[in-house]
């Protein structure tokens, strides 16, 4: 699998190359991201694509999520893994909400890396069968022997290394990803169960079989304690040997694949708890807004009657208490807003409430309402549809304001430019070619 890394720290771009290596991943690293999308453009024209990116989300000048969407709309054949900082969960959770298979957080772990490794080598089906051919290390000081294991393990189809010393093994163990190490219990420089203990100590995630002489049963009991898989005694039958090495197969695998369940369900909790705290802070959020607006709603001098979608009264206001003449909303909530309106306006009102339906609001519409002691009042409506967030009508807000000053003074202007237009067309016929000056600032126009 070819991997590249993006990360702005040397040092972390090496630690990961080199254990990747182990994996038998091929790994090339870079700390100028800026390249990065032009570097992955050229390997795929090359016909050697990248399989998988380590990209860090903070990086000096560049906006790590911004680099992962333009690599998602470049529809690369690539998976992610995000590097994120401590406390920098919810920008990991985000990142993997954009397509990341996993983060792993800095001082980053070996075992997370692993098990993100095996996920991305899960979810790639085909490279996974190539890339997962699994390697065993065979550790014993009888060359022969040795190479008859071997034998028998290529003809299995497994990639074998041979160290005939403990301490050349564990160089091979630390600089190479081993999935079975079957070594000798007793080795000259080190033992077996010391190996044992060393490579546990640089990586778990492996199996051991150890092969045992004539009365060393107390030993084989000891290693089964520190977690060896299985034991064989010499002589070896090479038939036990394979099936041993397969069931061990078996089982780094479940443990590996239980891992990557372990991690994918975790990485689900914290999505669902990181929604769950947005719910929570949006819920607080909108709850204020909603204060703020129902203080607001209280405070104003119009008239606000909400409603639900067939026009029946769910919340008024004070004002509209004060303008209908009544002591409690409770003598209003439940009844139709259409009840409010006169008789020779209803029609009219529902038509506009169609029109608020349809066109989402109405303005400055006239109307003459009905307040509680029998009295018509004229009034100026504006009303609102509501809707939820599947775009579903709720209700509608009605905001109402009594015209009856205005109405009064439109009134007053009519009635008054009705005697001055009479007064002047009086006027022009006793002086029909005359000049006519007003005393009002000396206007003065001429009738021919």
């Amino acid at each position: 699998m070819k991997v590249l890394i993006v990360d702005d720290e040397v040092e972390i771009c090496r630690h990961l190359q080199r254990e990747l290596k182990k994996e038998g991943c091929e790994v090339e690293y870079t700390t100028s991201p800026l390249e990065v999308i032009e570097r992955l453009y050229d390997a795929k024209r090359q016909e050697m694509p990248y399989e998988l990116l380590l990209l860090d989300l903070r990086m000096p000048g560049v906006d790590g999520f911004e680099l992962l969407r333009r690599i998602r709309e470049a529809q690369l054949d690539l998976d992610a893994i995000i590097i994120t900082a401590y406390g920098d969960e919810d920008k990991a959770v985000e990142a993997v909400r954009l397509g990341a298979v996993d983060y792993l957080r800095k001082p980053i772990s070996l075992e997370e890396l692993h098990t993100a490794i095996f996920r991305v080598r899960q979810k790639r089906t085909q490279e996974a069968k190539k890339a997962l051919r699994h390697r065993i290390l065979i550790v014993d000081d009888e060359k022969d022997m040795c190479a008859r294991i071997r034998r028998e393990l290529d003809k299995e189809g497994y990639q074998v290394a041979i160290a005939y010393d403990g301490v050349k093994s564990l160089d091979y163990f630390k600089n190479n990803r081993v999935d079975v190490v079957i070594a000798d219990i007793r080795m000259p420089g080190m033992s077996g169960l010391e190996l044992v203990r060393r490579c546990r100590e640089i990586n778990d995630d492996c199996v051991f079989i150890i092969i045992t002489g004539y009365g060393d049963h107390e030993t084989a009991i000891e290693a089964l304690r520190l977690g060896v898989f299985n034991y064989l005694k010499k002589p070896v039958m090479l038939e036990e040997l394979i099936v041993s090495v397969d069931r061990g197969i078996e089982l780094l695998l479940l443990r590996r694949g239980l891992s990557a369940s372990r991690r994918e369900l975790e990485i689900e909790a914290t999505i669902k708890e990181q929604y769950a705290r947005s719910l929570e802070k949006m819920v607080e959020e909108r709850t204020k807004d909603i204060k703020k607006l129902s203080d607001a709603v209280q405070a104003s001098t119009d008239s606000i009657v909400i409603t639900d979608p067939d026009g029946k009264i769910t919340d008024v206001n004070e004002a509209t208490l004060k303008m209908y003449g009544i002591d409690d909303q409770t003598d209003l909530v439940g009844k139709s807003s259409f009840d409010l309106i006169a008789p020779e306006d209803r029609e009219k009102a529902v038509a506009g409430m169609k029109e608020t339906m349809e066109k989402g609001y109405v303005r400055n519409r006239e109307y003459q309402i009905v307040i509680k002691d029998g009295t018509k009042i004229p009034v100026e409506m504006s009303a609102s549809a509501m809707k939820g967030m599947d775009g579903e009508l709720i209700g509608f807000v009605d905001i109402t304001r009594d015209i009856t000053e205005r109405k009064r003074a439109e009134e007053t202007l009519r009635k008054t430019e009705e005697k001055f237009r009479n007064v002047i067309e009086n006027i022009f016929k006793f002086v029909p070619e005359g000049l006519v000056v007003l005393t009002d600032k000396l206007n003065l126009f001429r009738r021919n």
